[in-house]
């Protein structure tokens, strides 16, 4: 559930890199003064918990579409 929190935040600097890159006219994948990233929001995400990329995806249905007592159940373990 941390990951699947935790997971917009890198899909945010992921835009501002295409963003970045838009404005310079580059197709690079690295946009100036922002850091470079490997891998997408969702791996990301995993490995700062240490977890599965498939368990982000399931916990992040959980949050779109789980009701509030599933959500407080999965938080709470």
């Amino acid at each position: 559930m941390v990951a699947a929190r935790v997971k917009p935040i890198f899909e945010a600097e992921a835009k501002a890199r295409q963003l970045a890159n838009l404005k310079q006219g580059s197709v690079s994948p690295v946009g100036a003064n922002l850091p470079e990233r490997d891998g997408r929001a969702r791996d990301q995400a995993a490995a700062i918990v240490n977890i599965s990329p498939r368990s982000v995806e399931h916990a992040c249905k959980v949050l779109d579409a789980g009701a509030p007592e599933l959500i407080d159940a999965v938080d709470s373990g």
